[in-house]
């Protein structure tokens, strides 16, 4: 009995590891709330996010309402803007994870999802989120892995051995398909602005990207995109989490553990 039980466990351990190879998104938005259902939802929708009750500093300065975009950003003045415009995209104060015009069918896994923790950050995903240019006329949209990640500081925070600095402004991703840097027809904006100021994603100098650029997106598994303030506008840096203990060596242990203890008492 012996012998099936390690190769069963072995197996969970091979399960686990190749579960988070492919997470990689910072937090699980899980057990969040829906920020659009049926009855709120429209094509380029915003929802009041948050109202003067979020510490975070955007460029040094407090916040008073935040906005949602269906179409990737979150913004201050409940814009809803379908798609980036050259020379233009600058003009509105926006956090812009992933600006693109993004379609979404309101339903448990095509959903824009809250999962703040209050007091720690603000975090938003826009979970498996389909592109107008992937519409085909007559045809339904099609699936897709393709998920977009915000997190927003509002105090010094740890996230899986982690550690982030209040007002740090994160992006992480999961590409169309999983576990690549295919990202599909994307013509997106990536980046912060305040109206004036202007940094874009890391590697990109106007912060406008297509689909042969994708892989300047922190795509693999617990990597992210850091905005931090620096005084007057932000420096951006794409980095990995801080190596911690994987917990599927906690299984390793445990199941030798026991095989140990199985072994001792055949012996007796």
């Amino acid at each position: 009995m012996r012998l099936p039980f390690l190769i069963l466990c072995l197996s969970l351990i091979a399960a686990i590891q190749s579960q988070r190879a492919c997470a990689a998104l910072l937090v699980e938005p899980d057990g969040g709330t829906l920020l659009f259902t049926s009855s709120n939802f429209d094509d380029d929708a915003t929802v009041l996010f948050s109202q003067n009750n979020f510490g975070g500093l955007f460029y040094g300065q407090s916040v008073a309402d935040i906005y949602v975009a269906e179409n990737g950003n979150l913004n201050f003045s409940n814009n809803g803007d379908f798609f980036p415009v050259a020379g233009g995209s600058q003009t509105v104060a926006r956090i812009s994870p992933l600006w693109d015009d993004i379609v979404f069918e309101p339903s448990a896994d095509n959903a824009i999802i809250n999962h703040s923790v209050p007091g720690s950050y603000l975090g938003v995903t826009w979970q498996r989120a389909r592109l107008f240019n992937e519409l085909v006329a007559g045809d339904t949209l099609p699936p897709t892995d393709r998920s977009i990640q915000a997190l927003w500081f509002e105090t010094d925070t740890t996230i899986r051995g982690t550690d982030f600095r209040k007002d740090d402004i994160v992006f992480a991703y999961v590409g169309a398909t999983a576990g690549t840097d295919q990202f599909g027809p994307i013509e997106s904006f990536v980046g912060i602005s305040n109206g004036t100021q202007f940094t874009p994603l890391p590697g990109d100098s106007d912060g406008l990207i297509t689909a042969s650029q994708s892989q300047l997106l922190a795509w693999e598994a617990d990597t992210y995109l850091r905005f931090r303030f620096n005084g007057d506008s932000y420096d951006a840096l794409k980095l990995s989490l801080t190596a911690v203990p994987e917990p599927s060596w906690l299984i390793i242990a445990g199941a030798l553990g026991l095989a140990r203890c199985v072994r001792r008492r055949s012996a007796r």
